[in-house]
């Protein structure tokens, strides 16, 4: 499975909380060691600063064998990456996802669900 999160900031919160990009790569990390699912992650900021401090996260967990890229520009740049990824990376897992009505789309069966502790209430 593949990942994008194309506007994706600074690793935390001024308060030390983590941000969309740790959260990600925490459950890509979880998923690969708990259950054996591969999750390639792709991030995309523009911002030199903000990209600095992204990079070293992504690159803290690409360290721990979690497969996962930070790209310092616009997403459009790192789009046919992705593409070309999801693509190879694209198998249903019989019982929980089917096919969608586009290529490389995938919907959530009725018996997947998220670790209860990835679930948030939703705002």
């Amino acid at each position: 499975m593949v990942y994008l999160h194309g506007y994706a900031g600074e690793r935390r919160f001024e308060n030390g909380d983590p941000a969309s990009a740790e959260i990600a790569l925490r459950i890509a990390s979880r998923f690969r060691s708990k259950h054996g699912l591969g999750l390639e992650c792709f991030f995309g900021e523009s911002q030199v600063k903000s990209f600095e401090r992204l990079n070293a996260i992504v690159q803290h967990y690409a360290g721990r064998g979690v497969p996962a890229h930070a790209h310092r520009g616009e997403v459009n740049g790192v789009l046919d990456a992705v593409v070309e990824r999801a693509a190879r990376a694209a198998v249903p897992l019989p019982g929980s996802v089917r096919a969608g009505p586009a290529a490389g789309t995938a919907h959530i069966g009725a018996g997947a669900q998220a670790p209860a502790e990835d679930r948030r209430p939703s705002c």
